[in-house]
């Protein structure tokens, strides 16, 4: 299911249990006492137990959805509690980031913007792969700026 530098897109209607999934997914690959927890009862515990006895890999977990413009937490307070978490420094990176007008500004702003948030996420993902050697990175809601733009 899960191979070094794949990109695995699960695309389903609206309410059928995506985020349900990334969530465990995150607990599986996180391994440990949650996952054991998570999966008490389940397939998983009775046939391969390993897969949730020890820790695998960090696993860093974005919502789109609610980082849509308008809504919070923005995607840079998602960054920057992802950061926290797992003990890495991306204020460098993040620098003087302007979150407020993140969704009318002018395209050269936007452009900066784009820019600072590329070396951010590739800050935080070098430095958590350099401290643990996997990192597992799930987005949910990447199907919302596409659905909130064509739904009435």
């Amino acid at each position: 299911l899960v191979l070094p530098g794949s990109r695995l897109y699960i695309l389903r209607p609206k309410g059928f249990g995506k985020s349900k999934l990334v969530s465990d997914l995150a607990s599986l690959l996180e391994g440990g006492e949650k996952a054991e927890k998570r999966f008490n009862g389940s397939w998983l515990q009775k046939h391969k137990p390993v897969l949730l006895r020890q820790p695998q890999q960090v696993v860093v977990t974005f919502d789109v959805e609610s980082a849509s413009c308008g809504t919070s937490p923005p995607l840079l307070s998602q960054l920057e509690h992802q950061a926290l978490l797992h003990g890495v420094d991306v204020a460098e990176a993040i620098g003087d980031f302007d979150n407020s007008g993140a969704c009318g500004s002018s395209s050269s702003d936007g452009d900066d913007r784009v820019k600072q948030m590329e070396r951010a996420f590739c800050s935080l993902f070098r430095a958590l792969a350099k401290k643990t050697g996997k990192v597992s990175v799930l987005v949910d809601g990447i199907d919302a700026p596409f659905l909130h733009s064509t739904l009435p």
